[in-house]
This record gives structure tokens, sequence and C-alpha cells, in this order.
């Protein structure tokens, strides 16, 4: 298995866009052909998203919170 990071994501209504750090020799692509993914992969991009520019409102606005994590994410 070989494991590139993460730089940036974009999702657009027929494909999410993934941008990587150099992969090691012989790493393929990944195919992300179905279409089902495809959604729920945008939508969790769109989730994570949200998260963090409400955190950055928050923090601009000098807003003080606790402790960030899964279980205090109200969805």
């Amino acid at each position: 298995v070989h494991v590139a990071p993460v730089l940036g994501v974009r999702t657009m209504p027929d494909r999410v866009l993934v941008v990587s750090g150099e992969a090691p020799a012989g790493a393929r692509p990944l195919d992300v052909a179905d279409a089902a993914l495809v959604r729920q992969l945008a939508r969790v991009h769109a989730v994570l998203r949200g998260v963090a520019l409400g955190m950055r409102d928050l923090h601009a606005a000098d807003v003080v919170h606790g402790c960030l994590r899964p279980a205090n994410v109200l969805l």
C-alpha cells in the first residue's frame, strides 16, 4: 500500500479532485469512478469544511470554546 499526503480537496458535481504530495514509485492514482462514492466524499468534505469555517469564525470573534472533537460536532 502506498500513501501520499493529501494537500487539498475540491468537490464538483460529478467528481472529487484530490491534490496529493509526491507519491512513491509504483503508486497509481485513485480512480473515483463510483458516483455514489463521489457524492459521499462530497458530503464529508462539505461537513468538514463547515466545521473548519465555523472554527475560523469563532477564533476571529475571540470566542472561547472547549475541545473540538467528533463527539462535540452537532449535525
